[in-house]
């Protein structure tokens, strides 16, 4: 009879603390405005939240991505706690509304150009996400950024007006470059 009653408590505790266990969400956000000094004030301001449990900053790609208890905290109070810090701030765009330009890069003198280079095309509020691909002296950087708001030249313009030594052109048939880029890294290791 003991046992018949220890099993029972058992499953009744194992229940309940399933019933109760907290769920975890994670949210992925831009954050533009964002630098290497304030990245700490950032993540103190989201971590201070109750019911935020983590959160990690990438300052080149100006993104935070935080984990948090959704029946503590919304993503809304998140955003709103960013934005009246002073953020900009936008979720990451839906696939469908994306659209991808490719431009070849010539001229690179170092790993800082990259850096530069990445850094500029992520300043735009419009960029999603940027893949810089290396071969030989030329880069490739592939450029994912709301369909209809960005012309693939505004990208160009930029980089040239910070790093002016350098020779761009927007590439037209992706579907060939990356067979190129994948034959290339294939090649590489």
């Amino acid at each position: 009879m003991r046992a018949f009653v220890l099993a029972i408590l058992l499953i009744i505790t194992f229940i309940t603390s399933s019933l109760f266990a907290e769920e975890r969400k994670t949210l992925e956000l831009r954050v533009f405005g964002i630098c290497a000094t304030c990245s700490s004030d950032v993540k103190s301001k989201v971590l201070g939240i109750s019911g935020v449990e983590d959160a990690d900053i990438d300052i080149v790609k100006k993104k935070i991505r935080a984990s948090y208890n959704p029946e503590s905290v919304s993503e809304t109070k998140i955003i709103l706690a960013l934005r009246r810090a002073g953020y900009e701030v936008r979720r990451p765009f839906d696939k469908s509304r994306v659209e991808r330009a490719a431009l070849g890069i010539s001229g690179i003198r170092n790993n800082n150009d990259i850096s530069e280079i990445e850094g500029i095309l992520y300043a735009y509020f419009d960029v999603d996400r940027v893949e810089i691909s290396k071969i030989s002296e030329n880069i490739v950087a592939i450029v994912d950024y709301k369909k209809g708001a960005l012309d693939p030249g505004q990208f160009v313009i930029s980089i040239k007006g910070i790093l002016p030594e350098l020779e761009i052109e927007v590439l037209k048939n992706l579907d060939m470059l990356k067979a190129e880029l994948d034959k290339a890294k294939s090649i590489q290791n």
